[in-house]
């Protein structure tokens, strides 16, 4: 039953797709507007090679990796006087000497915008992708489950976290540190089932085909009911299907309405609420409620002051650990001069879960800004630490700091630059044992414009990955990319 009621949310959301596709088309696309729309057709062709120096990211077990790389795109976009259209088709074609194989992935998007009137909006933003490229290469050497979740591939990775981390908007940039030093404690806390799960990821269909395509849709109408004021209802709706078998098909629906409010110049505030609706074919399906209420104090010209609050409660169907989330954030932003801007925020966060211990956390966020004649420089920092409500009273449970930097440079009219640096330390406690590890990543890259139509880009990333425990490996990375991109607008009417 179960299996049959996902397939059916499936068809009705292949339907809907198709049929809000057609809808946003035919209202943006009117006669009445034919002698004034503009369309331009542009093409792009892209071909490159690509060298990982640590593929397992293991210093005790070392493999280096060339991928080649042919990435065409075709781009339509029309224009209206009170529309836009976008239609996107860019396939990417690639080769793993290492592995003797070929990878391909087909991605489709939309872009429309249509004003109704002079204070109404309806935009529509749709993607579809469909990938064959090559699963991951598991336990090489008896991996634990952290080690391979850092070799696993980001569907692999998006997948485990939605498991393991269902309180995350997954993003890897961002939380990777945070689920890495937490992976084994979330592992071991969570159902047999919910285990089975992440080793049935992990560990099975070692090295063969990752075959599978997501697809997306999102309606936004908007109204402008005063100055800087509007009224926001949404729709979206996303599926995923494996076709290897491997990752979970799913089916996510997610209404939501958003009211903003400029009350007066210094004044101004914002309350939504997100509901959404997710079906599995392989867990607990599950329903989100997040509502959330920002509000904005310009006290100068020059200083901005913001206080957030965000609540969110995940209830599953089965037997998966319901938990409720919630978030307060006070910032201040100050800008100097035109140039230069410091941000700061604290936060506190307290997650509660119904099948194991409740977790709180405090933050401090830190950014400075510049921007030059040619260049822009930031640099920023964040502090966060958190304690687990274990027997007898509130316990550490983590402590992390991260510092990082970034800048990009016009170093002549027809060359630019780029760079960054970060490092961050990590540190959790679980049963009085202390797991520590330190990470360091770096980065540049150079473009080079060689004539109207080609450009031609180098970019090298360096990791250092230091650990003292058992349950991951130290190692340290070389990525080397370089890349001829083509572009050229092919027609235009």
């Amino acid at each position: 039953m179960k299996m049959n009621a996902y397939m059916f949310r499936v068809v009705m959301v292949q339907r809907v797709g198709v049929v809000a596709l057609v809808v946003a088309l035919n209202t943006i696309v009117t006669p009445e507007y034919s002698i004034a729309r503009q369309n331009i057709l542009t093409g792009a062709m892209a071909v490159g090679s690509n060298y990982d120096s640590n593929v397992y990211k293991s210093d005790n077990y070392r493999k280096g990796e060339w991928k080649s790389l042919l990435a065409p795109q075709f781009t339509l976009t029309s224009k209206g006087l009170t529309d836009s259209l976008a239609l996107t088709y860019a396939p990417n074609f690639g080769y793993n000497f290492r592995r003797e194989d070929d990878e391909m992935v087909h991605a489709l998007s939309l872009l429309a915008d249509k004003g109704l009137s002079s204070r109404w909006r309806v935009k529509v933003n749709g993607d579809y992708t469909n990938s064959d490229t090559l699963r991951f290469e598991t336990d090489q050497k008896n991996l634990n489950v952290t080690q391979n979740f850092i070799r696993a591939d980001a569907p692999t990775q998006a997948d485990i976290v939605r498991i393991l981390f269902p309180e995350l908007s997954w993003d890897p940039t961002i939380h990777l540190g945070y689920v890495v030093s937490q992976f084994q404690k979330r592992y071991d806390a969570v159902s047999a089932s919910e285990r089975q799960q992440v080793d049935r990821l992990l560990f099975e269909g070692s090295g063969g085909r990752q075959r599978y395509w997501t697809s997306s849709m999102a309606v936004v109408s908007e109204y402008e009911f005063a100055e800087k004021s509007l009224l926001s209802l949404g729709y979206r709706f996303a599926s995923q299907d494996s076709k290897s078998g491997n990752l979970t098909d799913h089916v996510e629906q997610a209404p939501s309405v958003l009211i903003a409010y400029q009350f007066n110049p210094q004044w101004r505030a914002e309350l939504g609420y997100d509901l959404t609706f997710n079906t599995y074919d392989t867990s607990d399906d599950s329903t989100a409620n997040r509502p959330h209420l920002q509000v904005d104090f310009q006290i100068s010209p020059r200083n901005l002051v913001f206080w957030n609050y965000t609540y969110q409660q995940i209830i599953f169907d089965g037997t998966q650990s319901d938990i409720t989330d919630q978030s307060v954030d006070l910032g201040w932003k100050h800008s100097f001069d035109q140039r230069t801007a410091l941000t700061a925020g604290l936060g506190t966060a307290y997650l509660s879960r119904d099948l194991s211990v409740d977790e709180r956390e405090y933050s401090l966020d830190l950014g400075l800004s510049r921007t030059f004649e040619k260049g822009v420089l930031a640099v920023t920092g964040n502090v966060v630490t958190a304690e687990d409500d274990q027997v007898g009273g509130w316990d550490k449970s983590r402590r992390s700091w991260e510092l990082g930097s970034n800048m990009s440079y016009a170093l002549r009219q027809n060359l630019s630059s780029n760079g960054h640096v970060s490092y961050g330390q990590w540190r959790s406690w679980s049963l009085n044992t202390q797991n520590n590890y330190d990470q360091l990543q770096a980065g540049a890259g150079l473009s080079y414009g060689l004539n109207r139509w080609f450009t031609l880009s180098l970019d090298y990333n360096y990791s250092l990955f230091d650990t003292a425990e058992a349950l991951l490996d130290d190692y340290t990375e070389h990525l080397v990319s370089i890349k001829l991109l083509a572009a050229k607008e092919l027609w235009r009417w």
